[in-house]
């Protein structure tokens, strides 16, 4: 039985964060995240605080209040 690898959306929005998509995609994605209870913002500053290649993460969660 073959099976599918899949993560969770904070993993995800690490790792776009970590990418090289525009600041304003992430944004969206962070926002539509945390709107639609997919992701903690709690959790999103944790990572953030853990790993500084997050640094446009951190820009995106302070732009946002």
């Amino acid at each position: 039985m073959t099976g599918f690898q899949v993560t969770t959306p904070l993993r995800t929005l690490l790792d776009v964060a970590a990418g090289t998509v525009s600041e304003e995609e992430l944004e969206k994605a962070v926002v539509d995240a945390l709107n639609r209870g997919l992701v903690r913002r709690s959790n999103l500053l944790e990572a953030v605080d853990k790993d500084p290649r997050l640094y446009r993460l951190k820009r995106v969660l302070k732009d946002l209040g």
